[in-house]
């Protein structure tokens, strides 16, 4: 791949990206390696209807039940308002519905209808297929390695607390 850049006399000077000094920072690694797999992840989700963020909501929405608007974007890591969208899109197509939260009426949390369920069967193949895909060039071993050492960086508390919760 083939970047053109300034030089620091202004003139454009192509430069693979093998070559650039981006290409040795982690940060721009892990931004590049998640824009590509999220786009082969949308590719195949538009099969479905949805997007990544309606899988991310069906997926946590499974896993834990009844839960509040703000904890699902919060986990998930999109913003409040994006969140109401993707509630709304998810109400629409029948996947998710809004109920009173149990000890607060004031409050609607987000369950997952049978229709969402089905749905998420069938996209969590697709996130499979479209990683196993995106890893192709790596060995089993060395996925797990991948995955292991991308869940310890993430994971860490010390750094992170913020932004985990």
């Amino acid at each position: 791949m083939t970047k053109t850049l300034r030089t620091a006399e202004g003139a454009a000077a192509a430069v693979r990206l093998e070559d650039s000094g981006l290409i040795q920072h982690a940060g721009f690694l892990l931004n590049k390696a998640a824009a590509i797999i999220r786009h082969m992840f949308e590719m195949r989700l538009a099969a479905l209807g949805i997007g990544a963020r309606h899988y991310g909501l069906l997926l946590y929405v499974s896993e834990c039940g009844a839960v509040s608007q703000q904890e699902i974007a919060e986990r998930i890591g999109v913003d409040r308002t994006t969140m109401v969208a993707v509630i709304d899109d998810a109400e629409r197509m029948g996947l998710a519905r809004r109920q009173v939260a149990a000890g607060d009426r004031r409050k609607h949390a987000i369950v997952i209808t049978d229709a969402g369920k089905r749905l998420l069967k069938r996209a969590a193949a697709l996130a499979v297929a479209a990683e196993d895909e995106f890893l192709e060039s790596l060995s089993p071993a060395e996925r797990r390695q991948l995955k292991t050492l991308l869940k310890r960086v993430v994971l860490q508390e010390r750094a992170f607390r913020a932004v985990l919760k």
